[in-house]
């Protein structure tokens, strides 16, 4: 069971201004964490502030939550001003400065206040104390309801806080089928439910809402499949020509990379996105095969073992190669 410090429960037990803070491009699991521990946060009396480096996706603009939400890139004086009038800054679902943006990523470099880590990436930096790291656990939002738990503060989690919790830990766990899905995690699950979570409005928003665009894009990318049963790998890839005739909104390509794994005999599936500011590599795998330690190597990424991400250099021909040479070495 997570442990928090005697001393760090005695600095939490007055009221403290506190600003949370996710990674870049925040997924489900980030803004989850974040609405459900800044909701806990205010209802034990805290002044809760979340900064999010750039706006999140709109399939997850369900989730409701009363604590103020500053978009760094659209409101950074704003955002400023509440992280230098805080007394602690907590990050959720990252464990390096800069994945949550290089000005941003400042704030955490800094000694003059307490920065606590709530994560479960592999790897973590040292920039924070205390550090709540655990790569076994399948997502940073089960790890909040187990902080919270360690605080005795589980009756602070509300409706909506629920609610934004079970859906970081369904998006992060591929609807409880990834392989880190623990008893503990389905444990938490059903107490989420109790506190009012609703599954099924979840899945409907999460995966039965799909935008126009979102459908053509789907059908681009797999269209776009090569694959290599030698290798058991196969590739897909989006350039930016495609998602601007499709109409490409932020979120609609989620989860495109874990349909190559869905083929019979592949092991793994890597998903090549061009944006304005390079290629994204998405890589998702089966079994033991370390698709973090890929990322970290190849593509100046990380993550999980069966779960990664990077980035590459185009055109999307070179990122197919280097990958067939990667599996062939």
């Amino acid at each position: 069971m997570l442990k928090i410090t005697p001393r760090f429960q005695e600095f939490l037990s007055q009221p403290r201004r506190i600003c949370l803070i996710n990674h870049f491009n925040p997924d489900g699991d980030a803004v989850g964490s974040t609405f459900g521990l800044g909701s806990a946060l205010q209802k034990m009396g805290h002044e809760v502030s979340i900064i999010m480096p750039n706006a999140f996706p709109d399939f997850l603009k369900f989730l409701k939550t009363n604590v103020p939400v500053i978009i760094y890139t659209e409101h950074r004086e704003e955002a400023d001003r509440q992280l230098a009038a805080s007394e602690i800054i907590g990050t959720l679902d990252f464990n390096q400065p800069e994945r949550c943006g290089a000005e941003l990523g400042k704030w955490l470099t800094g000694k003059d206040r307490p920065i606590f880590m709530i994560d479960h990436h592999q790897q973590p930096g040292s920039y924070a104390e205390p550090m709540f790291s655990f790569p076994d656990v399948a997502s940073t939002c089960e790890l909040v309801f187990e902080w919270l738990d360690a605080l005795n503060a589980l009756d602070n989690i509300d409706e909506d806080a629920a609610q934004a919790l079970y859906t970081g830990m369904v998006t992060d766990t591929g609807s409880f089928r990834f392989p880190s899905v623990r008893p503990k995690t389905l444990e938490i699950a059903a107490e989420l439910m109790r506190m009012g979570a609703r599954p099924h409005q979840i899945h409907e928003q999460i995966y039965d809402s799909n935008r126009e665009s979102r459908l053509r894009l789907l059908g681009h990318c797999l269209n776009s499949m090569q694959l290599r049963s030698d290798l058991r790998a196969v590739f897909m890839h989006l350039d930016a020509t495609t998602l601007g005739s499709c109409g490409f909104s932020k979120g609609d390509t989620e989860g495109f990379v874990n349909q190559g794994l869905s083929i019979e005999g592949i092991d793994l599936s890597l998903f090549a996105v061009e944006r304005e500011d390079g290629w994204k590599i998405s890589l998702r795998s089966r079994g033991d095969l370390d698709v973090s330690a890929l990322a970290r190597e190849h593509f100046n990424g990380g993550g999980h073992i069966n779960a990664a991400g990077g980035e590459s250099e185009g055109p999307a021909e070179a990122i197919k190669e280097k990958l067939w040479n990667i599996l062939s070495t």
